[in-house]
């Protein structure tokens, strides 16, 4: 679900150049602010929470190396990109939403999104727990591609 190395190896080479501008500043307020724990539940519908992840995905759509939806269950393989039917069936089979994930680059930095959709200390848990374990896997795919050499050892 994260990334497929061969597809996402130029967008990964082209994310490497800094972009010392005011929409990374943009960016990386709308990072820090979705990361804030909620203080109420909004009660986000399966459709509402795919609509968020499509605007977010939407409106950074040059920033996302990978963005999905977490379920409560844990179910992760939530993308922008996924039939609407589909997804209603998935949320709704996994828990509901718990909440949205991203890995992008700003000024040559690897940078998370996470963005809770419900409130509570066990959602923030389970956000990082799937964060790690996303973040884990693309690390070791963008170290593999500064291994073999396919990225400039200079430019990341």
């Amino acid at each position: 679900m994260l990334l497929d190395t061969h597809q996402n190896f130029d967008i990964i080479k082209n994310m490497m150049v800094p972009l010392n501008t005011a929409s990374d500043t943009g960016f990386a307020r709308f990072l820090a602010v979705s990361a804030r724990e909620l203080a109420n539940d909004p009660k986000v519908t399966p459709l509402g929470a795919f609509d968020q992840l499509q605007r977010i995905h939407r409106k950074y759509s040059d920033r996302w190396l990978a963005i999905w939806l977490v379920c409560m269950d844990k179910y992760a393989d939530i993308t922008p990109n996924m039939p609407l039917n589909d997804v209603i069936h998935r949320i709704e089979a996994h828990g509901g939403p718990a909440g949205i994930l991203g890995i992008a680059v700003i000024n040559r930095q690897f940078s998370f999104l996470k963005k809770p959709l419900r409130s509570g200390s066990k959602v923030s848990k389970l956000l990082d727990e799937c964060g790690n374990v996303a973040a884990e896997r693309f690390l070791k795919i963008a170290e593999g591609l500064v291994k073999t050499g396919l990225l400039d050892k200079g430019k990341f």
